[in-house]
């Protein structure tokens, strides 16, 4: 398992101040795809549980920044007293994509690392057979 960087935890600041949160989020980052798959997402909010889950996994800082940016959006909709309908192309969900994807440039002209994919772990495969056009898998 790889720690959180001072760098993680400084994108992480500086999305709670940008969206003003108000209460200290509940942020889980994991390295399991295999949870990924369970739940067909990268990431997600559960209001219920009131916790954010981030795959971090072999993914480049950006892509998983970008992914927790988008549920940390929707944890301020919630303190806003927004109801977590989760609908693609709703207003909340649109509203979440969009900042999370401001937040991610603006970061990424402070930190140009973040584009740089991570040494890989051993047990992660690196290549992938080549898919054909006839394949249907």
């Amino acid at each position: 398992m790889k720690d959180i960087s001072k760098s993680d935890t400084s994108f992480i600041k500086y999305c709670i101040a940008e969206l003003g949160i108000q209460t200290s989020p509940n942020i889980k980052i994991g390295d399991d795809h295999a949870k990924a798959q369970e739940h067909r997402a990268m990431g997600y909010y559960d209001p219920t549980a009131n916790y954010i889950w981030v795959l971090r996994g072999y993914r480049v800082p950006a892509d998983w920044y970008r992914t927790l940016a988008h549920e940390l959006v929707h944890w301020r909709q919630r303190e806003l007293g927004q109801v977590m309908d989760g609908d693609d192309g709703s207003d909340l969900e649109n509203e979440a994509n969009a900042r999370a994807a401001v937040f991610l440039r603006e970061w990424g002209r402070r930190d140009e690392s973040i584009y740089i994919l991570p040494k890989a772990d051993s047990s992660e495969p690196l290549l992938l057979e080549p898919l054909t056009p006839e394949s249907d898998e």
